[in-house]
Formats: structure tokens, sequence, C-alpha cells
């Protein structure tokens, strides 16, 4: 089931073609997130068809021009400040789009994982269970071992909600969603 999801995806990105677009961050891009865009560099805009249901993996370059767009709509109105729970903070990029992206926060440490967190727009990622991108891997791995996610004949993400993990960690319960 792994192989017929990634099967379709583009190649990876060289670290020096990640060193030249991820420049225009501003600031350390970490190490996880060149991790996940040597492996693949984005699902080729195929929502319902990449690396998890229903959400988009964009390529390096549109997660940038994303997060610069995300970061724009969300940033504070005059008289607030970066403490409001629902403001896009700076070092925030854009690793799964959708009503909900997941976002990774890169104002870690070098060495340390970069946590990545579910955001929607009235609580920021204050309800969401900050975890590393290799967890989160780790719960995806679950949901196509388990059956809770799997792939139609005709090459469609399904959900089985009856597969759900009721009683489960909360990371493996934020990772799948």
């Amino acid at each position: 089931m792994r192989a017929t999801v990634t099967s379709s995806l583009p190649r990876g990105l060289s670290d020096p073609e990640i060193d030249e677009i991820a420049a225009e961050l501003g600031f350390p891009f970490p190490e996880d997130a060149r991790t996940l865009w040597t492996w693949h560099d984005g699902d080729g805009g195929a929502v319902g068809k990449g690396i998890v249901p229903f959400m988009l993996f964009p390529d390096l370059r549109t997660a940038l021009r994303l997060t610069r767009e995300w970061q724009s709509a969300t940033a504070p109105m005059p008289g607030e400040d970066y403490d409001a729970p629902y403001i896009r903070q700076p070092r925030w990029l854009l690793i799964l789009a959708h009503q909900l992206p997941v976002v990774m926060d890169c104002s870690a440490l070098e060495g340390e994982r970069a946590p990545t967190a579910v955001y929607t727009s009235f609580s920021g990622i204050s309800e969401s269970t900050p975890i590393s991108l290799a967890r989160r891997v780790e719960g995806w791995t679950w949901a196509l071992d388990h059956g809770y996610w799997s792939i139609t004949d005709q090459g469609e993400w399904t959900v089985d909600i009856g597969r759900f993990p009721r009683e489960c960690e909360p990371e493996l319960r934020e990772a799948i969603g």
C-alpha cells in the first residue's frame, strides 16, 4: 500500500536545491523539513492522491509561497501582537495544505526535532498536540497498515472511520486526525 502512495510522487530535491530555495525563508531550514523534501518534492498537486488523505503536500517553492501568503493573511492587526493564538508565527512553515494545514515550527535549535502541529484560524495551534515529523509519519504508516486509510482501485484515498483508534496515545490521534 505504501508503495502505491509514493510511486507517483516527484523526485526529491538535492541539498543544493533545498539550500537555494530555503534561503528565501530568512531563518534556518530544519533538518526534518530537509528530510521531507529530499524524500519527495511535493505530491505533484494531486489532492486526494498525495501522501496523506485530502491534503496537499506542496513542492518546496509552493510551500514557501503558501507560507508567505498565509503569514500575510494571519498577521497581527493593529494593536495585536504575536501572542494571539490564531496569529501565524514568523517561523512556521506550511508542510501540508488544507483547511487545517499542518505546520512545522522552524524555531527549533539546530539538532532538535522541529515540532509539527495542525493550525486552525480560531485557535492557532493551541488545540493541537505538537509532535515531530517522524512521529507524524509513524501515525500515517499506522493508518495505512491498519486499514484506516487506503487507496481505491481508482487511486483515490478513502478513510474507514470504523478503524479509527478510539483509545490511543494523543500523538497517534494527532498524526492521523
